[in-house]
């Protein structure tokens, strides 16, 4: 531009220096790109915010209209070929400036907005809005090209509206055509996210999003939910049992883990919060490690495993929480560490707490199984919280030798026996528990093991926490507690001895010393020196895993050099063999009488046990043997017929137990096949192939898996149950999975129960060698992204049919297992009613022994459409069985 042209500069300063006001350039297509992108992670999490805002509109209708509302509803569909996916509700729909007030302006939320005007009104408790409507709708642009919305608003007079928005500057806005209150959100999906065009992914979001969500999803054509619509938390229950038992089943199927002791959460105030906590059976011996809950707001999930919602300390819990008063980040897939959270953390470490508590009085033989399961972590956290040691401290229990009991209990139990009441008798020595408590009862003296990681500390800390309480360690310095001395007459006579003793003790730093102690049978008892204290907590620092593992180390090289450990020989003059050794003249017979009852002692106490301890024990036992199979030989050669004869009678004995518990075993009314495969995800499909096969006609058996119910306390114990229930067996053989193999092994007990094997096509030529010769029936593997079901199931009925075994089993005159599956696959009632009737009838037999109104009444079921459903299945199953 030519200088003398007049117009100004647009770089250069104004004279004045003043400065001007400009407004930003925005690229508004490359912004709602943008937060698109990077307020979400997750691709799938546009089905959340559908979802949220298709239930706030109903809610938002609801409140609204008043009782002329109907109940919310939505209703999702995929279509595959137009690559779209709709999300439809029945809600309050949107005005046309209320298209343009939330749909068309971003960073508000009509939901939002709506929230106040409850807030105002003093009734946000009575509804309760999730999403953020008008920015949620961001989240489509994530796996959308174009976004379509119909809405229709339940206000009278006025028209429907037509939205549309490519995420560009513009959008469309024109008359619709919907008929009906309500919205319709169409994604047209981008090809780099087809993925979420198959029905089953898009179900797995919306239980992942939306499970709890109180209004009915239907994904497609299903007549049945895609949602469970409520936890057990949101039930009602007669008795807190029942609250519990449904609980516990959840977070058994919830988690991978398994509840040792389940804590329903109901709380009110300062804020309110539902959902279960439980202690888990998973245990890791690592002060770093936490526990972790899974996080939902008014239903609707949050994000999974938050580690800052419970307490440091309490590392052994885990659960679900639901709280419509934490704060979310603005993706709303975390929680803000706020004044809330923190008040919240703090009330569920109080359940916690007090659930324990309750427990220690009212279950205290499973208090204490969850304590000696959790013993690490509950008496490590304890040292290092303050307010859990207070609530704890009195609870948890020690061993003892009068069994395990808490602090309280010893003390009440001292009193019983006469012992001090204020005095606290323990140990902390590892591996010498069996010595202090033969020496303890013998006087009738209760003491504590404190020998585990933490526990001595943990009572030297209750003993600041009580003053009145002496702590009375049985050391050498305590000796006199268990130790009596003796006086200078009698000492002299056991003098000579306590010499050859300590000449002949591997470590020359040890001592030996003639007392007098209880019970009379044992001839010495060795204890640790300060010398052998001092290395044993060098050992615990070798396994502490909170010091770095160069500490570690360090410590176990410092420990490889020390060869030795001393220790203080108690002789006791009133045992008969010392007594008579003090009058022996010096011989060899005698020194190896000598090392025998040192040696006897160490064993004792295993933590003493050194190269050098080890070398001097090898060498005297080896003069001991010499002698005895000199003088013996023939005695000998008497026990190995002895023992020979044993173990063929052990032999023939466990053989007959197994014949009488294989001929009592009590099968199945129904036939029932017992499937060994191993747990892993990617069988999942073959296992639901068997089903589809075996429990449908022509057999009408029930397919059964190690887990699919307990009979025990053990994995094995459960095994064995399941396999002596089972008519036929399968197992797959196809990965060699050791576990498989040890259950074939136990089905080998029941001779005469059809066993047939399965194997992969692509896993045949890599079976052992000593496998080769078996018969097995092979199928193909399957597409593990989309397996085909049915082309699997059609493979095994094949192979199936041709076993005159099993053909055998269908003509058993057995009763015919009723499958909630197979109810469910022929459409002949919804899933839920097909699972209330399969929990209740395990035979075909018994419902139909049954009115339907009966029935009606046992599934607690009273609508009229659920009864007509029962006598359809009736109806169904009886001529599909041709019973």
């Amino acid at each position: 531009m030519p200088k003398n042209s007049g117009q100004p500069n647009p770089h250069s300063q104004p004279a004045d220096n003043t400065p001007h006001k400009s407004e930003f350039q925005i690229d508004l297509q490359g912004l709602i790109k943008l937060l698109a992108k990077n307020l979400y992670a997750e691709a799938d999490v546009f089905v959340r915010e559908m979802l949220q805002n298709a239930h706030d509109s109903g809610k938002r209708r609801r409140e609204l209209q008043g009782e002329g509302a109907p109940e919310g509803v939505i209703r999702v569909k995929v279509d595959r070929e137009g690559a779209t996916i709709s999300f439809t509700d029945n809600g309050a729909g949107m005005t046309e400036q209320e298209v343009k007030d939330y749909l068309s302006t971003i960073g508000r939320s009509g939901t939002d907005a709506f929230r106040q005007d409850l807030v105002q009104k003093g009734r946000q408790a009575e509804v309760t809005v999730i999403g953020q409507f008008g920015i949620g709708l961001l989240s489509a642009f994530i796996v959308a090209d174009r976004v379509v919305v119909e809405t229709q608003s339940w206000q009278p007079n006025n028209p429907p509206w037509h939205w549309e928005s490519s995420g560009e500057k513009t959008y469309d806005l024109q008359p619709g055509a919907r008929v009906d209150a309500g919205s319709t959100v169409t994604l047209y999906i981008n090809d780099k996210y087809r993925d979420m065009l198959l029905v089953e992914e898009l179900r797995k979001a919306i239980r992942k999003y939306a499970d709890f969500l109180p209004v009915s999803i239907y994904l497609n054509d299903d007549e049945a939910p895609a949602n469970a619509v409520n936890a057990p938390w949101h039930k009602h229950y007669d008795n807190p049992k029942e609250e519990v038992l449904e609980m516990a089943m959840f977070v058994a199927r919830r988690f991978p883990d398994s509840p040792l002791s389940t804590i329903p959460i109901h709380l009110t105030k300062p804020y309110k919060v539902d959902g279960v906590l439980y202690v888990s059976d998973n245990r890791i011996p690592d002060v770093n490690t936490s526990g972790f809950v899974d996080i939902y707001q008014s239903r609707m999930f949050v994000m999974e495993a938050n580690r800052d919602m419970l307490p440091s300390w309490a590392k052994f819990v885990r659960g679900i929480i639901d709280s419509p008063a934490l704060t979310l980040t603005a993706s709303r897939d975390a929680v803000q560490q706020d004044s809330v959270q923190k008040e919240i953390k703090e009330q569920l470490g109080q359940e916690v707490i007090k659930h324990l508590t309750q427990l220690s009085k009212d279950d205290p033989t499973r208090f204490q199984q969850l304590c000696d399961w959790h013993h690490y972590h509950m008496k490590g956290m304890a040292l290092r919280d303050d307010n859990f040691f207070h609530a704890v401290a009195d609870l948890i229990p020690f061993e003892t030798n009068q069994g395990p009991m808490n602090l309280s209990t010893y003390f009440e139990e001292a009193k019983k026996q006469g012992q001090s009441e204020t005095d606290l008798l323990y140990f902390d020595e590892r591996g010498s528990a069996t010595q202090f408590y033969m020496l303890c009862n013998a006087r009738g003296l209760l003491v504590v093991d404190a020998s585990q990681v933490f526990e001595d500390d943990f009572l030297e800390r209750y003993g600041r926490l009580h003053q009145e309480i002496n702590l009375r360690q049985l050391n050498i310095g305590e000796s006199n507690v268990i130790f009596e001395a003796l006086n200078p007459e009698e000492h002299k006579e056991f003098r000579q001895l306590e010499q050859e003793f300590t000449r002949g003790m591997p470590d020359r730093r040890s001592v030996a010393k003639a007392v007098r102690f209880k019970p009379e049978s044992i001839p010495a008892l060795s204890v640790l020196s300060a010398a052998a204290k001092n290395r044993q907590k060098l050992e615990q620092a070798g396994d502490n895993v909170m010091l770095p593992e160069e500490v570690r180390k360090l410590v176990k090289d410092v420990l490889q050099g020390e060869r030795s450990v001393p220790v203080a020989l108690y002789l006791n003059a009133d045992n008969p063999t010392v007594q008579q050794l003090a009058k022996m003249p010096p011989s060899e017979d005698k020194i190896d009488a000598c090392m025998a009852i040192y040696n006897n002692s160490i064993m004792l106490i295993n933590q003493v046990l050194t190269a050098n301890n080890a070398e001097a024990m090898f060498k005297g036992f080896s003069r001991v043997i010499d002698r005895m199979i000199t003088q013996t030989d023939r005695v000998h050669k008497l026990d190995g017929q002895v023992t020979k004869l044993k173990l063929e009678i052990d032999d023939k004995d466990q053989a007959l137990r197994v014949q009488t518990a294989a001929q009592n075993s009590s099968q199945t009314e129904h036939i029932s096949c017992f499937v060994a495969m191993p747990f892993d995800e990617q069988y999942k499909p073959l296992l639901a192939a068997l089903r589809l096969v075996l429990e449908d006609k022509p057999y009408g058996w029930e397919v059964i898996r190690a887990d699919s119910r307990l009979f025990g306390l053990t994995i094995s114990a459960n095994v064995e149950a399941h396999i002596a229930h089972s008519h036929c067996y399968l197992a797959d053989i196809s990965d060699k999975n050791p576990n498989v193999f040890l259950e074939i092994g136990a089905m080998g007990h029941y001779k005469g129960r059809p066993l047939i094997y399965l194997c992969r096509e692509d896993a045949k030529e890599s079976i052992a060698a000593d496998l080769k010769g078996l018969l097995y029936h092979t199928y193909s593997q399957w597409d593990r992204t989309k397996p085909d079901i049915e082309a699997l199931a059609s493979q095994l009925r094949s192979e199936f049919e041709r076993r005159t075994d099993l053909n055998g089993l269908k003509s058993a005159g057995q009763k015919t297992f009723l499958s909630a599956r197979v109810l469910a696959g022929y459409k002949v009632c919804d899933e839920n009613l097909a699972e209330k009737i399969g929990q209740k009838y395990k035979t075909v037999e018994a419902f139909l022994a049954g009115s339907p109104d009966d029935i009606a009444q046992a599934l607690n079921v009273t609508r009229r459409a659920e009864i007509g459903a029962i006598e359809d299945a009736q109806d169904f199953l009886k001529k599909h069985f041709g019973l």
